[in-house]
């Protein structure tokens, strides 16, 4: 039952992040270097750049496709939480091992009207039910390979993002 919940949230989340991740890309719109894609390629991800400048809001994450879908929906006349929550739904989905369901984060506000910073802590923690040799091969005593392990669901926090 815990698994069908965690994929359908998954799926959830694919589904509200992923429109706001092809509409650029479909409506041939450039991407930030200025050249246009080609008719018919495949989603881009935009450039990487360290540091960049402009007016009207900023967006950051780990991925380039979840900042791209913050970016988009401050494009759209979305606020800073709107583009927090459509950058934090698109790395669920491009990150799922580090973000979304299994996965937490913090999220941090300044109401700028009453002047007061607001927090929610999101982290995670193991569930209830990990054992101390989880990690741990049990036909060969060895911990699991890394990317084994993060892939497979043993990483999996909770409460999580959502």
């Amino acid at each position: 039952m815990i698994a069908r919940r965690a994929l359908v949230s998954a799926v959830s989340a694919a589904a509200l992040a992923l429109p706001l991740l092809l509409p650029t890309a479909a409506a041939g719109s450039t991407p930030a270097g200025g050249a246009a894609a080609p008719s018919g390629s495949r989603l881009q991800p935009p450039p990487k750049q360290a540091v960049a400048t402009g007016s009207g809001g900023a967006v950051s994450s780990v991925n380039p496709y979840a900042s791209q879908a913050g970016i988009e929906v401050l494009r759209r006349g979305g606020n800073a939480v709107d583009a927090a929550v459509a950058t934090a739904a698109a790395l669920g989905v491009v990150e799922p091992y580090s973000a979304g369901v299994g996965g937490g984060g913090y999220f941090v506000y300044y109401d700028a009207a009453k002047k007061k910073v607001h927090t929610v802590d999101g982290r995670e923690t193991a569930p209830a039910r990990m054992r101390s040799d989880s990690f741990v091969d049990p036909s060969t005593g060895k911990a699991i390979p890394f990317q084994e392990a993060v892939n497979s669901g043993l990483s999996v926090g909770v409460p999580g993002t959502p």
